[in-house]
């Protein structure tokens, strides 16, 4: 059925009366009114919401015709209104033109966004108010119910007077209703452009008013700070365009399924760690970014990738992220997009991808008739290797070391004479008190026994040893005096000062050092690398 049908239809179902009789009609009244001498109620209201563009006008305009209403006399100059109620009414036309798309402006007005830059005011852009259906911010505010035509499958509002094309930061301002579009299930594609969704109520409005079973999603130029994560609620989305806006950074959480193609061109884009399974194309172009970012070479389904304008450093890669680069479909990257050349590389570390030659930084090279020197990160990386490889082996030499040293010292103290008849008491200064430990008989002038703790204690006395002409003395464990039971026992079962003891087998006497009234001093080895002094009591004899 053509327009001019659908129009007969729905006048024929809703009859009105002709502008010109109702003018007539209104005049005739006011007349009778003057000449009554009946004032006039001044500011007659219109019983519509004003500002809000919906398609419920009290049947003014032809069904699915968007609609504004003002009061009688706000018609705006230039635009043809229907009076209904003491109310001027604007029907739009035009979406009616299209059976596949609706598409509305929001012609910029007096808002100003804090992110408009000066002087930006987007008449460079081609106006298309001619095209499609437009009318002044300054006169729509709101955003309510919308009806559509059964056939329509895309939905456009835009604010400024292009559909397709913006300037960053100016946007019209407006606020959505609780339902705008969200039953219209035919819906699949969506663009909400160059309007302020920058404060989160507006924000989280937006799968309310929205069709759940959106597939496509603009929200291009809309002042936004941080990836959307109420996307995730259309969960059969597969394109996202997020261009024009303020990201700077997309976090691992932000990851969706479901997305194909993801646009981010003209952000403040600086880190990248979400990974999206199913994506095959994502535009980066004009952010922050340095380098490729990680992530996206573990994204296995990717054939886009677009990163110009980005100030990024230096074309070198790993073997495995350029065999990914390779199999890229489409890179817009070219050498002049680097800040650093790759003169210093090799040739035959280099690799042509796409129109970008690339230096691969984990690969060796014999090559000696072009360069003698390599990139920057495949000289890091031998240099860690050698670090690594030198540390193995010298810890591999220490621990032979150690373990032969150990082997040898035990076969020398199994090789001691066994029938040794003199032994003395030895004490090491290192470890505090130690039991008592073989001696030489040779040492007539020493008598072992323990060391006397800094803050005090019993000493032992020569009633402590036992006398043996063939034998130096040793300090008993046992004692035959009751009286000195308790302290005997005491000392040796006490398990902090057991825990102090050094074994005598590490202990190796190098030669004497000094010597006093009660002791003398010995320098000893121990444990065969360590020179310590060990201080023993001189037995004095009466």
């Amino acid at each position: 059925m053509d327009r001019g049908a659908r129009r007969t239809r729905r006048r024929q179902q809703n009859p009105r009366t002709p502008s010109t009789l109702k003018a007539g009609v209104a005049a005739a009244l006011l007349l009778l009114i003057q000449g009554s001498g009946v004032n006039l109620v001044a500011g007659q209201s219109c019983g519509l919401a004003a500002s809000t563009l919906s398609t419920s006008c009290e049947d003014a305009c032809f069904q699915y015709e968007p609609c504004l209403a003002y009061s009688a006399s706000g018609c705006p100059s230039g635009a043809t209104c229907v009076t209904a109620d003491q109310c001027a009414i604007q029907c739009f036309s035009k979406p009616l033109d299209d059976t596949d798309s609706f598409t509305f402006l929001v012609e910029f007005g007096s808002y100003d966004s804090s992110k408009e830059l000066g002087g930006s005011t987007g008449s460079s852009l081609q106006d298309e108010t001619d095209t499609y259906a437009a009318a002044s911010n300054d006169a729509v505010s709101n955003i309510s119910t919308i009806e559509l035509q059964p056939t329509v499958t895309s939905f456009v509002l835009a604010g400024g007077s292009n559909a397709n094309s913006s300037v960053k930061g100016k946007v019209a301002k407006v606020v959505f209703g609780s339902d705008v579009i969200s039953t219209q299930s035919n819906v699949s594609n969506v663009a909400v452009r160059n309007l302020d969704l920058s404060t989160d109520a507006t924000l989280q409005q937006l799968p309310v008013v929205l069709p759940t079973a959106l597939q496509k999603l603009s929200l291009a130029n809309t002042l936004l700070s941080a990836f959307p994560t109420l996307v995730a609620n259309f969960t059969s989305l597969q394109t996202l365009d997020l261009a024009k806006n303020y990201i700077t950074e997309i976090a691992a959480t932000a990851a969706l399924n479901s997305l194909v193609h993801l646009f981010f061109l003209n952000n403040e884009l600086s880190s990248f760690r979400a990974v999206f399974p199913s994506l095959e194309t994502l535009d980066l172009s004009t952010n922050n970014f340095t380098a490729i970012p990680a992530s996206i070479f573990i994204h296995d389904s990717l054939k886009e990738l677009r990163m110009k304008g980005n100030p990024l450093e230096s074309p070198w890669f790993t073997k495995v992220e350029a065999d990914f680069l390779v199999q890229l479909s489409t890179l817009d990257l070219e050498n002049s997009d680097f800040s650093k050349p790759i003169d210093s590389c090799n040739t035959a570390n280099r690799l042509t991808v796409h129109s970008l030659t690339v230096c691969i930084s984990d690969t060796a090279s014999d090559d000696d008739s072009d360069s003698d020197e390599v990139s920057p990160s495949s000289s890091s990386s031998t240099s860690n290797v050698l670090v690594i490889v030198g540390a193995i082996v010298g810890g591999l030499l220490v621990l032979g070391g150690v373990v032969f040293a150990g082997i040898w010292l035990y076969r020398m103290r199994v090789r001691r004479p066994q029938n040794q008849r003199s032994k003395i008491v030895r004490e090491s200064y290192f470890g505090g008190i130690s039991p008592p430990l073989a001696r030489s008989p040779a040492d007539k002038g020493y008598r072992g026994g323990r060391r006397t703790p800094v803050s005090g204690g019993p000493r032992c006395c020569s009633s402590d040893y036992e006398d043996d002409s063939y034998s130096s003395p040793r300090i008993s464990t046992r004692s035959t005096h009751s009286n000195n039971s308790s302290m005997a026992y005491s000392l040796w079962n006490d398990e902090e000062l057991l825990s102090l003891q050094v074994k005598f087998e590490d202990i190796d006497d190098i030669g004497t050092i000094g010597s006093g009234a009660f002791g003398i001093i010995w320098l000893v080895k121990y444990r065969g690398n360590q020179l310590l002094a060990s201080k023993r009591l001189r037995l004095v004899w009466a």
